[in-house]
């Protein structure tokens, strides 16, 4: 393919880079002696090492109106991360998104949104990312296993809850 052909293309940190990049900043903030932060570096790591931590409270947006927030969570030294192709829309219509099926090549996901929390941001970004094409059923098998939760903003608007309650 000539480098014409390729104008279109383009590459973002939205896989699991952004996750990573989040983990390796909090590891650095703790290192330097910082006892509390919310890291977010397009993924969200809540931090407090201190002797009596307290919870971080954050908000999920609304895929069909990111400003709202139709949801909260509360992180305590865990991590939270939210792929939706609602962010980056390759067609006008917003048919088709950054979020590519690894097996097919689809860019239409099962849900507007899916946000995942875990133990660190490289496993809820990469995660978040992958339950956009499985199915409710294999998702639920993954959070139970790793002691995860999950929200999945449905196709009508809908939302499903998977995992431990905050």
């Amino acid at each position: 393919m000539n480098r014409r052909a390729r104008r279109w293309a383009g590459i973002t940190l939205n896989g699991i880079a952004q996750g990573y990049i989040t983990d390796r900043i909090t590891e650095l903030l703790k290192q330097e002696g910082l006892e509390r932060a919310l890291v977010d570096m397009g993924e969200i790591q809540g931090m407090d090492t201190r002797s009596a931590p307290s919870d971080w409270q954050v908000g999920l947006a609304d895929p069909q109106d990111p400003d709202r927030i139709f949801a909260t969570a509360r992180i305590r030294n865990q991590a939270l991360a939210t792929s939706g192709g609602y962010g980056t829309a390759i067609d006008a219509e917003g048919r088709f998104t950054h979020l590519f099926d690894p097996r097919t090549g689809r860019a239409r996901p099962l849900y507007r949104s899916v946000s995942v929390m875990a133990p660190n941001a490289t496993m809820a970004d990469a995660l978040s990312t992958a339950f956009s094409y499985m199915p409710l059923d294999a998702t639920d098998v993954i959070v139970r296993e790793h002691g995860l939760r999950a929200w999945f903003v449905l196709p009508d608007g809908g939302l499903a809850e998977q995992g431990l309650a905050s």
